[in-house]
């Protein structure tokens, strides 16, 4: 992507260049500036596709981060149950209601 849009970027200039060596209003001067017009459009859409490339990267990082915290606290939640368990106290009643909540909540997504 980056050798095209240095391609189409010395075009550009290289036919800027072109325009201001010749005399306005002529069928020549028009031509190059329509073919100017045309490169610039393509530049213009080479920006927007690395945008969209740079967003989807975003977006997917925040899906696994969110996967990867939603996950730990899963972990963190049974290793929790499996220690109220062990104490038998009137908290180990809890941890099955703790994971069971964790857990709808974390597979509803």
């Amino acid at each position: 992507m980056e050798k095209l849009e240095e391609a189409l970027w010395k075009d550009f200039n290289d036919n800027s260049e072109l325009i201001n060596s010749l005399e306005i209003g002529t069928a020549e001067h028009k031509s190059f500036m329509d073919e100017r017009d045309k490169i610039r459009n393509e530049l213009i859409k080479t920006e927007m596709i690395k945008s969209e490339n740079h967003m989807e990267k975003t977006k997917n990082f925040i899906t696994l981060l969110t996967f990867g915290i939603s996950t730990v606290v899963g972990i963190c939640t049974i290793r929790k149950t499996f220690k109220f368990d062990e104490g038998a106290t009137l908290t180990s009643t809890l941890g099955p209601g703790i994971i069971r909540d964790v857990t709808s909540k974390i597979f509803k997504r």
